[in-house]
This record gives structure tokens, C-alpha cells and sequence, in this order.
């Protein structure tokens, strides 16, 4: 249930396309982006509950095994993404080249994110963000 996508509230369910959809949207998501993560959906996860819930469940997928393969929406690790961005060393912000890169990568279907978490420090390290696997040749072990 953690990793599942960003609760959008009333904006559930409806068309994206819509202008107050289209509106409500751009000054959330903006406000996020800036580093604003206090502002939330009416009825919906505010982007401090969206981050909070992806880190718990990643780091209880970490203690699982050496090697854990998670499934999620692209939003929420996006969000998550941001937020190790942003703690990897101090001083980080929105707009540190690492994190704005995070900002511009786009996340498609069967992109896949590398990340390390240190059990010790409680730190995740990031060795690859959104790699597009779609591109990527297919591993055949038929024969």
C-alpha cells in the first residue's frame, strides 16, 4: 500500500485534462517542485505524506534481502527520487544540478531506478534514475 501512486483527492478518478484539474495540478505539483511539500490535494496527500509513505516502504523492502526489486508508480518514486536528491549531502536544493536532473528526466513505462540503501546510515545512494528498459535489448535464455 505505501508505494502505491500520489493520492490526488477530489482530482481522483476525473479527467486530467480539465481547466481546474489542469490548475490544481500545476500549483501543487509547482509548489512540490520548489521545494514546497506542505501543499496537498483538498482531500488528497500533501507531497511531506507522498515522500514519507515512499521512504518507509523502501527502506522495509531494503531490510527484505541483499537484492529487492520494487514496483511502483512513477510519481511517487519520482517524489522519492527528489527527496534523496535533495538529502544525498547537505546544502542540496531544488535546483543543485543532480537534483534538477532528477527534475527532467522523464519516467516512462518500464523505467527502472538503482538505488543503494545503507543499512548503517539509513542513507539511499542513487546509481541510476529512471532508465528507460523499453530501449534496452531483451535478455533471451531460450536458447
Amino acid at each position: 500500500a505505501g508505494l502505491r501512486e500520489i493520492a490526488f483527492g477530489i482530482l481522483q478518478g476525473q479527467p486530467s485534462e480539465g481547466q481546474t484539474a489542469m490548475k490544481l495540478k500545476a500549483d501543487v505539483m509547482g509548489s512540490w517542485l520548489e521545494g514546497d511539500l506542505s501543499k496537498a490535494y483538498p482531500e488528497g496527500e500533501s507531497g511531506e505524506q507522498v515522500v514519507n509513505r515512499g521512504l518507509q516502504s523502501l527502506v522495509a523492502a531494503a531490510s527484505m534481502g541483499t537484492t529487492v526489486i520494487v514496483v511502483a508508480h512513477g510519481g511517487l518514486i519520482k517524489m522519492c527520487a527528489l527527496q534523496i536528491e535533495c538529502s544525498a549531502e547537505k546544502g542540496r536544493t531544488m535546483t543543485s544540478p543532480s537534483v534538477t536532473k532528477v527534475l527532467s528526466s522523464p519516467v516512462v513505462n518500464c523505467c527502472c531506478s538503482t538505488v543503494i540503501y545503507d543499512h548503517d546510515s539509513g542513507r539511499f545512494h542513487a546509481l541510476a534514475w529512471f532508465e528507460n528498459l523499453s530501449d534496452a535489448a531483451a535478455k533471451d535464455d531460450s536458447g
